[in-house]
């Protein structure tokens, strides 16, 4: 879809760490959005501007980002469509991933709860994973360490299965952290008996950032603190 070709070089561009590039582009995006009077598309371009502000530890300026691009007349309509492009790129997902971030992982269970709920009932297998991803990091952070390695275990041997890599490294710090404390405790199980999976988890962990070692706070989630770029400080 044309949103997912301009998400892809976006993040490509920030994961070689030009900032420059991947700011301008989503600056190209939001505002030919808006001069054809597609709000669903600038919406979409604050959500992926948010993602890249939580990766880099800029949480206020998410949050903002995440408040311009939550348009209810916009997401009720999008409710009653397959659009694959926000199929994990929606406000409801970007504000549990803020949490996640802001070390806030009781709040993310519970709208974790109802957005799995709400997934699996409409066959949404996709957006389904990766909010078990994500239920997986906020149990790990909330101090669930069997829920975690549970959830994981099928998250991780279904994602291996399908080779969604970069579904699992665009969710950054926290989900890095609590894949590698569940790797570190065999899961997920299937490695054992399947080297396909073994091997997807190998090239998994050496792709997946780093965020410290031990239970991270949402202050070491964030750290290092990247700085905004000059576009992204006159945009924010």
């Amino acid at each position: 879809t044309r949103r997912e070709s301009v998400s892809m070089p976006v993040r490509i561009a920030a994961a070689e760490g030009d900032l420059g590039a991947s700011t301008s582009l989503l600056e190209e995006l939001e505002h030919l959005a808006q001069r054809r009077r597609l709000p669903r598309a600038a919406a979409s371009a604050r959500l992926e501007r948010a993602r890249s502000l939580m990766n880099r530890g800029h949480l206020d300026a998410a949050r903002k980002q995440i408040d311009l691009a939550d348009d209810p007349a916009v997401w009720q309509a999008a409710r009653r469509l397959r659009l694959r492009a926000n199929d994990v790129e929606y406000p409801a997902l970007a504000r549990i991933r803020l949490a996640l971030h802001e070390d806030r992982a009781p709040a993310a269970l519970a709208d974790l709860r109802r957005e799995l709920a709400e997934a699996a009932g409409s066959g949404r297998l996709r957006r389904a994973l990766a909010l078990r991803f994500l239920e997986g990091a906020a149990r790990h952070f909330a101090g669930d360490v069997e829920g975690a390695s549970a959830v994981l275990d099928l998250a991780l041997s279904d994602a291996a299965r399908e080779g969604a890599v970069r579904l699992v490294l665009d969710e950054g710090a926290p989900l890095a952290t609590a894949i590698r404390a569940a790797a570190q405790r065999g899961v997920p199980r299937a490695q054992r008996r399947d080297p396909h999976v073994r091997a997807w988890l190998k090239d998994l962990l050496a792709a997946m950032p780093h965020a410290g070692c031990g239970e991270p706070s949402g202050d070491a989630l964030s750290a290092p603190l990247e700085a905004l770029t000059a576009k992204e400080m006159q945009v924010l």
